[in-house]
Order: structure tokens, then sequence, then C-alpha cells
């Protein structure tokens, strides 16, 4: 895993995901309830199959370069439903990641900002309905394949089954991101799904710009301007 994950840790954005035990409950360990953990860049997708480690300890399960990667903010893990699959590492492996990024904020903030900004807002979107809107290709999603054993030896739709989400959410990402810079006026990135900030539209963007620098004048200072959705 440590050789692997390291050819992660000099990227910006990723793509994330996870597999358990669709039978699994809080009660039972951490090979059922975080069985496998899928990172993607737009070069390579890994695969690690927590389930098949040798141990007891969570420490046992994350190699060093993998905690780093999950816990930097300044490494965005892109993903749907992410918050939840973060929580599920917490609970399990102690890993408090950070720099969480949901796709449906994005999603909803490029497709309805401009005509119905009301929908603007957290509700999830699945991935597979991401996937046809902005690439008209559905993802194949056989509940079978989903539901499986994934604590058992994998098998060759297991693989690509979990290969395919971390890389969707990579490439949803850069094109949605794409087609954010591109909206006049151009609304903000949404922030980090951990700081827990509303998702802001062009016009609450340019009124708490305004109130920062109104803000700073009075002090003296400059204001610091968060012109691409992340929080500093």
């Amino acid at each position: 895993m440590e050789d692997v994950a390291q050819y992660f840790l000099d990227d910006e954005v990723i793509g994330f995901d996870m597999e358990w035990k669709a039978s699994a409950t809080y009660a039972d360990g951490i090979r059922d309830n975080v069985s496998m953990i899928q990172l993607a860049s737009e070069k390579r997708v890994a695969l690690f199959h927590v389930a098949s480690f040798i141990g007891t300890d969570p420490k046992h399960f994350v190699a060093p370069s993998l905690r780093k990667i999950m816990e930097s903010p300044d490494i965005t893990k892109v993903g749907v439903s992410i918050k939840a699959d973060c929580t599920r590492l917490r609970k399990f492996l102690g890993v408090n990641t950070r720099g969480i990024f949901e796709l449906s904020h994005l999603h909803r903030l490029i497709k309805y900002s401009q005509s119905q900004p009301k929908l603007v807002n957290k509700r999830l979107v699945n991935l597979n309905d991401q996937m046809e809107e902005h690439f008209g290709l559905p993802l194949l999603k056989e509940t079978e394949v989903r539901c499986s054993d994934w604590t058992r030896p994998l098998n060759y739709d297991q693989v690509q089954y979990a290969a395919n989400d971390p890389y969707a959410c990579i490439c949803l990402f850069k094109t949605m991101d794409g087609k954010r810079q591109a909206m006049i006026p151009m609304p903000p990135r949404p922030a980090h799904a951990e700081l827990d900030l509303p998702i802001r539209l062009v016009e609450e963007a340019q009124k708490a710009t305004v109130a920062e620098e109104n803000a700073a004048a009075e002090l003296g200072g400059t204001a610091d301007s968060n012109v691409d959705g992340k929080a500093i």
C-alpha cells in the first residue's frame, strides 16, 4: 500500500471511493466495514483491498502515505456521498479526512445557478446520473456486483466496478469545473465539504467579497479573496 499511495502524493485532486460488505454493521470489524479503498488520478487507479490485509490494529490497514493523502487539506478528494465514506474511515481506521469535495454540489451549481438558483443545494445526485448528464455515458452499476462480498478475493467484475467509480469521479470533476470556469459570470467553486459552508452563487460571492474588502479597509489591511471557492 505504501509504495502505491506515494504515486498520489503530488496530485492536487484525486477521485475517491470505498466498498464494504453490504451486510456489515457498525458492530462488525474493519474488514467488513472498510473492505476496499480506491483512489484515482487522470493517469492511474489504485485499489487497496483492505479486507485482505493482515493485522488487527487500525494502523495495520492504513499506510503513512495514504493517511497523509486523506488528511491533507491541500489534496482534494472528490466523490459522491463522500462525507459518509469519510465518516466510515474515521470510525474504523482513525483517519480524519480533510479536503473532501462533494461532486453533487458542483453539479447543482453549474446546472441550476443561472436558471433555477433555488435548486442549488446540498442534496446528493447519484454518480450515474451525473455521468449521463455530462458525458452521455452510464456507469455499469450491477446490484449483484455492488452488493457482493468485498471481503473475499476479488473477481474481474469486482475489480472493474471498483476501478470505474473513482476514475469517473476525477473525470467528472475536471469536466464540471471546466464548465464552471466557462460560465459568465463565473461562480466560485464549492468549498470542501467538511467546512460545512453554503454553496455560493455569483451574487452572494460578490457581496461577500465586498464585505471582506470593506472590513479590511476599516482595519487598514487588504482582504484575501476566495476567487476559486476554496477556504482560505
